[in-house]
């Protein structure tokens, strides 16, 4: 999504190849530094290679530069590399015990399941054929962007720079594969909001592990530029990762809000606004009249039964509350609590639930 309508680079780039939307592929026109060049190719490879002959021109130069590489896969429709076709043919995915959605759910999230965005939708449209085939196209794309990786990191390992080298590994978003009756991305259920990440970094990094803490991809920005020696401007509302990278001890959020405007183009998901603590997720929707949704972390991880399942959310939050002291007493206070810290957030990062249009 990096290369708009016309030919004008993203400004800040000292080098920039790009192309419009998604890209196609096979067979990319490219816009580099604003000129469309037209290459023969799996788009991916395309990429890899361009980045792996930067990596190569910026070791000549003997200074420290920044590469970012942003791949076409895995958008639909998914079309691996042809040395990679039918690597797991026959591949079945299994159904995870979320994929019949609980009573409790929301009514627009059971009626998901046979959208564009279901795990029973009418795969043949695509020729997918069938959700098991869905997914092994799927997983043979993810082999073009392993291969991708492993160049880059031996393209480091050739000049001698992978020990001067910070990697961020790091993905827009989780994918469904049948939970919650689903695919894709867009609600705010676990497997949808997590994402695969790790950071190499030799110097900084004094032990391998993971690390549970809310980490977002607005931290991302902030990071880079720490991590750069460079000064994080005060509009950015992230955090720089690096201490906790470095084991450090450091005042973390403890919160974090979860923000989704209906996409035109993909309006079987309604607006949500939602709150994830440690201990709950919390998930309110705009533009439908259905139930809210509310899960104990600790004591269903797989968010299967919503505790606020049957009541509805009527004309407005106080009605909401309401139902709530009425039906779920016990649950009112965490409820309470929960709106309080999500419009907090709000409020502290300029943000509103009603929507706003505005002119400069």
């Amino acid at each position: 999504h990096m290369g708009g309508s016309d030919a004008n680079p993203r400004p800040g780039f000292d080098h920039w190849i790009s192309f419009k939307g998604q890209g196609p592929y096979t067979d990319p026109t490219f816009n580099i530094d604003g000129v469309e060049i037209a290459r023969e190719g799996y788009t991916p490879d395309l990429l890899t290679e361009y980045a792996v002959k930067y990596l190569n021109k910026a070791n000549d130069r003997d200074e420290p530069y920044f590469l970012y590489l942003s791949h076409k896969s895995i958008h639909e429709p998914f079309t691996p590399a042809s040395r990679h076709e039918n690597a797991y043919d026959g591949f079945t995915a299994p159904r995870p015990d979320t994929y019949e959605p609980h009573e409790s759910k929301p009514a627009w999230l059971k009626a998901q399941k046979r959208s564009w965005h279901g795990a029973e939708r009418d795969f043949s449209i695509e020729d997918y054929g069938s959700f098991d085939h869905f997914f092994e196209l799927y997983s043979e794309c993810m082999l073009g962007v392993d291969e991708s990786v492993g160049a880059i990191v031996e393209a480091l390992e050739n000049l001698g720079q992978l020990d001067e080298t910070i990697i961020i590994y790091y993905s827009d978003n989780g994918y469904l594969i049948g939970e919650h009756g689903l695919i894709d991305k867009r609600v705010m259920y676990e497997e949808s909001i997590r994402v695969p990440a790790f950071v190499h970094w030799p110097e900084g990094i004094r032990s391998s592990g993971t690390n549970d803490s809310f980490i977002l991809n607005i931290d991302l920005g902030p990071t880079i530029l720490d991590l750069a020696g460079a000064p994080i401007p005060e509009p950015m509302h992230g955090l720089s990762f690096a201490p906790l990278i470095r084991r450090e001890s450091v005042d973390w959020r403890s919160s974090f809000l979860y923000e989704y405007f209906i996409d035109p183009n993909a309006v079987q998901t309604p607006t949500i606004f939602g709150l994830r603590t440690d201990e709950y997720s919390y998930m309110t929707y705009h533009g439908v009249w259905d139930v809210y949704e509310l899960y104990d972390m600790q004591k269903d991880p797989q968010q299967i039964v919503n505790l606020l399942g049957g009541v509805e959310y009527g004309i407005g939050y106080g009605t909401f509350l309401r139902h709530v002291n009425r039906q779920l007493p016990e649950l009112a206070p965490t409820v309470e609590r929960l709106e309080t810290e999500l419009d907090a957030i709000l409020q502290a990062t300029g943000g509103s639930r009603v929507p706003k249009w505005q002119k400069d």
